[in-house]
């Protein structure tokens, strides 16, 4: 799955990147090795095994490799499979003078029963055979400026929900990212089967 990230950031352009490792570093590490294989530059960002500090936390770690960014970053959950078309999310990142951008993607569930609604007493208002809700949902995928990595705290689990939620209520802009492009997360079992055409 890794390598397929790699692989679609690279098909877009990108030619730094920085993996933050932890379970299955040394795997990972001798996978890759410095990216050249690749078509691109890999800088790893080693968390403590006994410390995992989140995918907001690991930004932290980024200046202990030496990376000081001087331009927007993109921040991707290991376990997204999508195509995000990086030059359209920076260009609209830039557009909208944004401090965070994330990317949301449509979640729909399709309810297996019919939904009954229920009014004063035992009357039935309406019925719904087998209905179908659609969500906007975090994709995992978010656009970053450099500015907002002095937010990160550093050395402690920091889910990067916190620095989003962080920068909204301190006034930072947060804007939304829509993406069109299929979206699967397959940090979840039904959805790494789905993933792997097998549901």
């Amino acid at each position: 799955i890794l390598e397929r990230i790699v692989q679609k950031l690279v098909g877009h352009g990108v030619r730094d990147i920085a993996i933050s490792v932890n379970y299955l570093a040394d795997m990972i590490v001798d996978h890759f090795g410095d990216g050249a294989g690749f078509g691109c530059s890999i800088t790893y960002l080693h968390e403590l095994q006994d410390q995992p500090l989140g995918t907001g936390g690991s930004l932290a770690l980024l200046e202990d490799a030496g990376i000081r960014p001087t331009e927007p970053l993109i921040v991707m959950n290991g376990d997204v499979m999508t195509d995000v078309p990086v030059s359209d999310l920076l260009s609209f990142h830039a557009d909208q003078e944004s401090d965070i951008t994330v990317c949301t993607a449509t979640y729909t569930h399709a309810v297996p029963f019919g939904v009954v609604e229920t009014g004063a007493g035992a009357s039935i208002i309406s019925m719904a055979e087998k209905p179908t809700t659609s969500w906007r949902v975090n994709a995992g995928i978010y656009a970053i400026s450099p500015h907002v990595l002095d937010r990160v705290v550093r050395e402690v689990e920091f889910p990067i929900i916190n620095l989003v939620d962080e920068m909204m209520s301190g006034g930072g802009r947060v804007c939304s990212y829509h993406l069109d492009s299929p979206w699967v997360d397959i940090g979840r079992p039904a959805e790494l089967k789905r993933a792997r055409g097998e549901g």
